[in-house]
């Protein structure tokens, strides 16, 4: 027998379509606006071509202020416990870029090996790691060659002590390789995970300090590899964009 469909029945079927097609557009928008303020966090983090002078200026003032209190810092290290200065000490030796770099150049290696079988995705982010980290290292190698800062460990506690282009170790404090490496890989996480953006800075902050506190940079030599491996990033960010 064939189905009557009085006005009511129609009313109602096409009131209970409508509350479907309103909740679906809701929970699209809903999404949409997740994804908005997840490219908003990501968009604070690289810089803008009209304010890197600005940033620049206040990147240089940040370094001299942390230069006039670079001895204070360095003379009261002791005064921390034992155990925080323990866990620096771990903190530093296992961030090492020696240990690094090569371990995530062999994930990227494995993941090339998985997807060439079907295993593994396309996601580019141990690659973006890679460059990052390679790039961070070079740059900062090469700063600290022409600044020639010596480390606190070998200048008596002077700041002041630089012997440009001496290619040796003592004389390789500025910038600090392993803050620019932290600081790059951390925005890089940062940036793709916007939503746990503040732990893994924190964490990048950690391996910064760390170095300070065994007495290998002066709290400006971080300053400038933080300020560095963050510029690193923003930049391949956005010429990836």
């Amino acid at each position: 027998m064939a189905a009557r469909w009085n006005s009511v029945d129609i009313a109602r079927r096409y009131g209970r379509l409508t509350n479907y097609s309103g909740n679906f557009t809701l929970t699209n928008r809903k999404i949409a606006d997740g994804r908005n303020k997840n490219e908003k966090l990501v968009e604070r983090m690289i810089p803008e071509s009209n304010t890197i002078t600005y940033l620049m200026i206040t990147l240089w003032s940040g370094i001299i202020a942390a230069v006039m209190v670079d001895t204070t810092i360095a003379q009261n290290i002791s005064v921390f416990p034992d155990w925080v200065r323990d866990a620096a000490q771990w903190i530093s030796r296992s961030t090492d870029p020696l240990f690094v770099i090569p371990l995530i150049a062999g994930a990227f290696v494995v993941q090339l090996a998985l997807r060439a079988v079907g295993f593994a995705s396309r996601h580019d982010l141990i690659k973006e790691l890679l460059i990052q980290a390679i790039a961070a290292i070079g740059v900062a190698t090469l700063l600290k060659t022409i600044i020639g800062r010596a480390r606190p460990s070998h200048s008596a506690m002077d700041p002041f002590n630089f012997q440009p282009f001496m290619a040796q170790d003592m004389f390789a404090s500025c910038p600090s390789a392993q803050a620019t490496l932290a600081a790059a890989i951390g925005f890089s996480f940062a940036m793709r995970f916007p939503s746990a953006r503040m732990p893994i800075l924190m964490a990048a902050a950690a391996v910064c300090l760390s170095r300070v506190l065994v007495g290998e940079h002066w709290s400006s030599d971080v300053v400038f590899g933080w300020a560095l491996g963050w510029y690193i990033s923003s930049m391949h960010r956005r010429s990836n964009a």
